[in-house]
């Protein structure tokens, strides 16, 4: 599998990775709600992450196998955005 950098690679990455932080982070606090954000955080750094590695791949299989991917993330984040206390 081929791999392209494009200059806008680091901010899905980085996108990615807060969303992880902020999911572990949320799991240690005992407020209502805590464990509801951290699965949609978890869901977006996964939809985050997919796009980074479908945007740096090249070609067309490659491109349709993380856009499949993503689709858990994709698919998980509006009922958990809206299933939060």
């Amino acid at each position: 599998m081929s791999w392209s950098f494009p200059p806008y690679l680091p901010l899905p990455l980085a996108s990615a990775g807060l969303a992880l932080a902020l999911a572990i982070l949320a799991r240690r606090r005992p407020v209502p709600g805590a464990g509801w954000f951290a699965l949609l955080m978890l869901a977006l750094a996964e939809w985050d992450a997919l796009w980074a590695l479908e945007s740096a791949a090249v070609g067309l299989p490659a491109k349709l196998f993380w856009s499949t991917l993503q689709y858990v993330g994709i698919s998980a984040a509006p009922p958990l955005f809206f299933s939060s206390p």
